[in-house]
């Protein structure tokens, strides 16, 4: 598939989708539509590392038969900040129109995504403070954690971004709380890491018929060993997930404000859905 053919199919998706939903821009005919800002940021993420700046340069010059209007970089951050709740419902939509695979088992981590260098943290202007500070054993780093939810199929379900310093399992109490969530997650096992062991949550999940599964702590019994070894053979598959995401560029975002900032983690998580299902 050429960049051509991409930027066509995922203006297409974007646009049928918005249609669909009853999506309606601010002016009856707008220069640039929401579905042509959605599409450019979809390319910037999937294959310029969320670069907008050259995106725009690039879209300008080559795809001006496409895009006979592309606005300056003030006005594309100022409308992508606004669009985070809808790049969230398009998520879903898209999984659920154009895949027809259906899995009984979600995976369910969560990832550091820096707001800068741990150097820079006295001049960061984003956020500050022991809030941001994350430390997971492995890493150090200071910001934030994506929360995310996969199919087996590596397709996103859905996710939620919070304070790196917050314990992994309040990912799963904020998923609790959406009621879309629990919906899409309805008779599914929900396989998680170790930091995701709660007796508590499991039988709280289990009253809205969510299965979830936790590798085990410590020594396990022998009758559990093949359970626990298939539960880490699936839980993989997110480390894959994660692995295409900072390739993609998630770990290094450029951005001048928290809000243009956590807009483009949105981005790269529909990107990375187009990635999967158009498999690019």
């Amino acid at each position: 598939m050429t960049y051509k053919d991409y930027i066509t199919t995922v203006y297409v998706i974007v646009d049928e989708v918005l249609k669909l939903i009853g999506h309606k821009h601010k002016t009856n005919k707008p220069k640039f539509s929401d579905s042509e800002l959605i599409t450019l940021l979809v390319y910037a993420t999937t294959f310029r590392k969320g670069e907008i700046k050259s995106t725009l340069k690039e879209f300008k010059e080559n795809y001006s038969d496409m895009f006979p209007y592309v606005p300056e970089l003030p006005a594309i951050v100022k409308r992508a900040k606004k669009l985070k709740k809808l790049v969230k419902i398009l998520i879903i939509l898209v999984k659920n129109l154009l895949s027809n695979k259906e899995s009984l088992i979600a995976i369910l981590d969560t990832k550091p995504i820096p707001v800068c260098e741990l150097t820079r943290i006295k001049r960061c202007k984003k956020v500050s403070g022991k809030l941001y500070k994350g430390n997971n054993g492995h890493r150090e780093w200071f910001g934030y954690k994506l929360g995310l939810i996969i199919d087996t199929y590596e397709q996103p379900i859905s996710f939620n971004i919070m304070p790196a310093s917050k314990h992994d399992i309040n990912a799963l109490k904020e998923f609790k709380e959406e009621q879309t969530i629990i919906n899409l997650l309805n008779g599914k096992i929900l396989i998680a890491d170790k930091a995701f062991n709660s007796k508590g949550l499991k039988e709280e999940l289990k009253k809205i018929c969510i299965e979830l599964e936790a590798i085990k702590k410590g020594k396990i019994h022998h009758k559990q060993k093949k359970k626990q070894t298939f539960l880490k053979t699936i839980r993989k598959k997110i480390e894959t997930t994660f692995s295409r995401l900072k390739y993609m560029g998630i770990e290094s975002i450029k951005a001048v404000s928290l809000e243009g900032f956590l807009a483009k983690i949105h981005f790269f998580i529909l990107a990375l859905q187009f990635k999967i299902i158009l498999k690019v």
